[in-house]
């Protein structure tokens, strides 16, 4: 169950950042200063890569991988592991909106 919270919130999230009112202004400023950027914030894979980053790290015991358990080599995998799921699973949740027509 907590995995599909986990999902769930990633896919808020990058939903969030990528179309919400409230970042208009913080999408419109970036899209003038750098093009990746721009580019970064309109693909759910990016987005959701990074927003992986940072909920693994925040809400570990929700995350597929737990960082703070082993030592540091084996945490930063975790971490790239973690984030790579997050990508994965918010992408799928997106076209799957897609397919439906939601």
């Amino acid at each position: 169950m907590n995995i599909l919270i986990y999902i769930l919130t990633a896919y808020g999230l990058t939903s969030i950042i990528m179309y919400g009112s409230i970042f208009d202004k913080l999408r419109e400023w970036v899209s003038k200063k750098s093009k990746f950027l721009n580019d970064l914030l309109g693909c759910p894979l990016c987005t959701g890569f990074w927003v992986g980053i940072i909920l693994t790290i925040l809400i570990p015991s929700y995350a597929p991988f737990n960082i703070f358990e082993g030592n540091i080599p084996e945490s930063i995998i975790k971490l790239l592991f973690g984030a790579s799921f997050t990508s994965g699973a918010v992408f799928m949740v997106f076209k799957l909106e897609e397919y439906l027509g939601i």
